[in-house]
């Protein structure tokens, strides 16, 4: 009978350590984060800003031409490649344009002649379009 309180007392004790230990452990633990969804809420809130700030009447693009003049060279280019990507975004035919932003598809079209028909622009670049 004592054996079995001895028994019992111990594990007892080892299920409270394996508990208590868990415990621990989960305070370390990154808690489960949607990273798709988290990327998605982060384009959607920049994309805001970015129109809230083209909305704004005062808005000057050469500050931002300064202002971006000033970021990191990598950071320059990672923002002309989205900015060319969205214009080649912009000529797809499922994009929906109208006479306010009919110049977009015009100008992701002609990009995207560009790029087809100029490698010899640059040709390190030759599969800039293909994704």
């Amino acid at each position: 009978m004592e054996n079995e309180k001895t028994t019992r007392s111990t594990q007892d004790t080892k299920e409270a350590q394996s508990t208590q230990q868990e415990t621990e452990r989960a305070k370390y633990r990154e808690p489960f984060v949607d990273w798709d969804r988290k990327a998605k809420v982060e384009a959607q809130q920049l994309a805001d800003k970015m129109t809230d700030w083209l909305n704004c009447s005062s808005h000057n693009i050469q500050h931002f031409f300064t202002a971006m003049d000033r970021e990191h060279r990598y950071l320059q280019g990672e923002f002309a490649n989205l900015c060319v990507e969205y214009l080649l975004h912009c000529a797809k035919p499922e994009y929906r344009y109208d006479p306010r932003n009919s110049q977009a598809a015009v100008f992701g079209r002609l990009m995207e002649y560009a790029i087809e028909h100029s490698t010899e622009i640059n040709p390190d670049r030759s599969d800039y379009s293909k994704n």
